[in-house]
């Protein structure tokens, strides 16, 4: 991480914890690390590792992930590098079998509520009783203020084993994250898994692994694009899409159809900005208020 990404007091990958490795080899927390990587569970059962925002981008983050199979009690564990680790969020699971090859995905997402605006959080990605997964993201800021936001498509995964895929998109992800952006905008065209339809399931996955250095800090906002409509995978050929993100609905009752997927909706930057200038008027949110943070001229 470049020293402009830095901020003072959490960072964007502040884990909670100095790393304290336990007569069992698994990590415990004792001090401030720079931190964002899976944790050294026995079983790997996260991966994909993604966020987006909710209805409200100011209090809302979804933390999204794949599961190799069914895990018992898939939860995100969030909290602040001051306050600590305060809640748990069990996560939906949501299933597809793909029509070419017979695959089943499980995805688990877990959305967050109550969150302030402008603030740094870091969380935990826990499955079958074993943290898998930390890293850190920020909400967005409220109000009619100047943010930075970076708008990508037609990434496809960077494994050229595949078609339409591109050594190019490996560089991807840590280009965006080089800009340290409120959102990322995906515009469309994200893993190209439908050029490969005998191999759908291990296309996405590349794209996510590949997506995951960035997309596991900050909302990574997607879009449908033609190469997200898998034949006989739903009605409408997104139910893979749908099963993979949960994202705010768009009031399409056509495209949100009854079923596993009628609670994701696609969404693109008009969406998003709509939703953030009709929700100032929330609530305050009931979980404890981190500290004030530094006015952003003495942050560097």
């Amino acid at each position: 991480m470049t020293e402009s990404m830095e901020r003072t007091g959490v960072s964007r990958r502040l884990f909670l914890g100095g790393v304290g490795v336990t007569a069992g080899g698994l990590l415990v927390a004792s001090g401030p690390v720079l931190w964002q990587q899976a944790a050294k569970a026995d079983t790997v059962t996260a991966e994909q590792i993604h966020l987006t925002f909710g209805e409200d981008p100011t209090s809302e983050v979804v933390v999204s992930w794949v599961t190799p199979t069914a895990v018992s009690n898939p939860t995100v564990i969030v909290g602040t590098a001051t306050h600590g680790f305060g809640r748990t969020i069990a996560a939906e699971t949501r299933t597809y079998t793909d029509s070419n090859n017979s695959q089943t995905t499980v995805a688990q997402h877990a959305r967050i509520d109550g969150l302030y605006p402008d603030t740094d959080y870091v969380y935990q990605v826990v499955s079958d009783g074993e943290t898998q997964f930390s890293s850190a993201f920020r909400t967005a800021p409220a109000g009619r203020v100047a943010f930075r936001f970076t708008s990508v498509g037609d990434i496809a995964c960077g494994d050229t084993a595949y078609s339409k895929a591109s050594l190019n998109a490996a560089a991807t992800a840590a280009s965006i994250e080089s800009f340290d952006p409120v959102v990322h905008l995906v515009n469309g065209d994200l893993s190209y898994a439908n050029s490969n339809q005998g191999a759908q399931p291990a296309v996405w996955e590349e794209y996510f692994d590949n997506t995951q250095l960035s997309a596991a800090n900050r909302p990574w906002m997607p879009t449908l694009g033609n190469h997200e409509n898998e034949p006989g995978n739903g009605p409408q050929g997104y139910l893979s899409y749908q099963t993979r993100f949960s994202l705010p609905k768009n009031n399409s009752g056509d495209f949100e159809a009854t079923g596993t997927a009628s609670r994701s909706a696609r969404c693109c930057s008009s969406c998003w900005t709509t939703t953030t200038s009709a929700t100032r008027s929330t609530p305050a949110p009931t979980t404890t208020r981190p500290p004030t943070r530094a006015p952003a001229s003495t942050r560097s």
